[in-house]
């Protein structure tokens, strides 16, 4: 248990460390609006996705994710009848996404709504969108359990419990046609910090959430027979820590099957595959093999996704727009 609070503090503390505050995903190019709020309303269809990821499995108090997203634009009768006239609207977005991550001690529950006006560039279908997000986050930290094998147990420092609400903010933009998307985005913008009750007092309060900024990108390469190559770069940063990436790659056949695999740095490499069934239901599942010190003390880490997709006309099926 002791691993497992001490990383915990490494993330979250009172010191000056900086760490990744966010959850992360293997499959981040599965589901974009996680990463970018500016993806909502980008599809011609409603897309309802929920998520588990159990990171380092054996590892006590290890990471885990579950959400639940959905996204659409609101103009949608004019978009359909623009597009059979072969004529560039702007669009209206929505989104929303629910997000629950714990690590050991400390459990985050988020909940954001997205506004994005998506809007073309030119007549070959290049666009691009910007949004806002504006949300709230549930912090708790229970030490509970997790300081039997400290120095000193009763350090006010990591056993005082804490429950706090936060407002939260994040904006992206979002560049795209039918073969790249290019996009940036940042949360935590209010650079929110819980502040503890008892100024006499040292604990995990006084904890500063830091922005966090991502950068992400992907080419779709047609490799012939409805068989496609979709590599993608997500750069991830925040102040005073080091950058972060994942590469990531997958073959897609007929828009129906994937398969593909992930190198995150200095941490891990990750397999993947998926299926579109009856053009409305999707499944991923992706499993990491962990390559930093980590390993040592525990096993790969398990990802799933489920979708569903609701078209706006039962005659319309539209495939999805980032393959």
């Amino acid at each position: 248990m002791k691993h497992i609070l001490w990383f915990v503090l490494s993330v979250f503390s009172i010191f000056p460390l900086v760490g990744q505050q966010l959850e992360q995903y293997t499959q981040f190019s599965i589901n974009p609006y996680l990463i970018n709020p500016a993806v909502a309303g980008t599809e011609d269809f409603l897309p309802l996705k929920v998520g588990y990821r159990n990171q380092w499995a054996g590892f006590e108090g290890a990471p885990r994710t579950a959400y639940f997203s959905a996204h659409s634009s609101l103009n949608n009768g004019q978009l359909l009848a623009a597009k059979r006239r072969r004529k560039a609207i702007s669009r209206i977005g929505l989104g929303l996404n629910i997000i629950n991550d714990r690590t050991g001690p400390i459990e985050q529950t988020s909940a954001m709504v997205t506004f994005a006006y998506n809007f073309a560039l030119n007549s070959d279908g290049l666009r691009l969108s910007l949004a806002l997000s504006p949300g709230f986050k549930q912090f708790s930290f229970d030490p509970n359990g997790y300081t039997d094998f400290l120095v000193n147990p009763i350090d006010p420092t990591i056993t005082q419990a804490e429950n706090s609400s936060l407002l939260q903010l994040a904006a992206g933009g979002w560049l795209y046609n039918d073969h790249f998307f290019l996009g940036g985005s940042s949360f935590q913008l209010l650079n929110s910090v819980i502040s503890g009750t008892d100024d006499q007092t040292p604990s995990l309060t006084d904890t500063d959430f830091s922005r966090h900024y991502y950068f992400m990108g992907g080419l779709n390469v047609h490799l012939g027979d409805r068989v496609y190559f979709v590599p993608a770069l997500l750069i991830k940063t925040l102040p005073e820590a080091a950058v972060s990436y994942d590469i990531s790659g997958r073959f897609t056949f007929d828009n129906r099957f994937w398969v593909g695999a992930n190198v995150r740095k200095e941490d891990s490499v990750g397999f993947f595959t998926g299926v579109l069934l009856q053009d409305r239901i999707e499944l991923h599942l992706s499993y990491d093999l962990v390559t930093s010190a980590v390993r040592n003390a525990a096993a790969g880490s398990l990802e799933v996704h489920v979708g569903y997709r609701i078209f706006h006309q039962d005659n319309v099926v539209c495939p999805d727009r980032f393959w």
